[in-house]
């Protein structure tokens, strides 16, 4: 994986709390499998939002359609303990995408979403992992994965193109609602 850092979230720990954050940006360019139609990004990213806000920021897929970019369309079809299941749609200039998001997570750790019956892409595959700071119980550690196999390497070049960008925009899209959900309950 290629990565381009223009900014790294620095955290200066003592004993029991954390003394200094510095934000800094960074992104992670997308890495293309040699003769492949697999896109994946991967980023890790301190955020002053606790676990379990970015938790249930990214696990209620009913509300993506408020604030993901590109998505036009979000349903839960069914929900069980540790998963549910979600129609998506989404859009990209003339491009428009309808698949079946299938999520497992485990409160407030992870969120899993796999995707399979995409008519662009063969999988889409995502992972938030959400890890606690000890010291400091309104911050987590986000560790983000996504992986694209287009069914075309016309799509898997075109996607290539604004990958990195659409999803450094999205990440950033769940970050802005979770800290939104976040002020809502304070407000409360």
């Amino acid at each position: 994986m290629h990565r381009i850092w223009n900014r790294v979230a620095v955290a200066v720990q003592s004993e029991h709390k954390i003394i200094a954050v510095q934000q800094h940006q960074w992104h992670t360019q997308p890495t293309r499998h040699a003769s492949s139609k697999i896109l994946q990004h991967s980023e890790r990213k301190l955020v002053r939002i606790p676990p379990h806000i970015m938790f249930e920021t990214v696990k209620e897929v009913d509300n993506y359609k408020n604030f993901v970019p590109y998505c036009i369309s979000s349903v839960v079809t069914s929900r069980y303990e540790n998963g549910s299941r979600a129609k998506l749609s989404v859009g990209f200039g003339p491009v428009t995408e309808n698949y079946t998001s299938v999520l497992k997570f485990d409160k407030p750790h992870f969120v899993e979403a796999l995707c399979s019956d995409g008519k662009l892409f063969n999988s889409l595959n995502c992972v938030w992992k959400f890890k606690s700071v000890k010291s400091s119980p309104d911050m987590c550690i986000i560790d983000f994965h996504v992986d694209f196999e287009f069914r075309s390497s016309f799509y898997s070049g075109l996607a290539n193109l604004f990958f990195n960008e659409i999803v450094r925009t999205m990440v950033s899209a769940f970050e802005s609602e979770a800290k939104r959900q976040l002020a809502l309950k304070g407000a409360e």
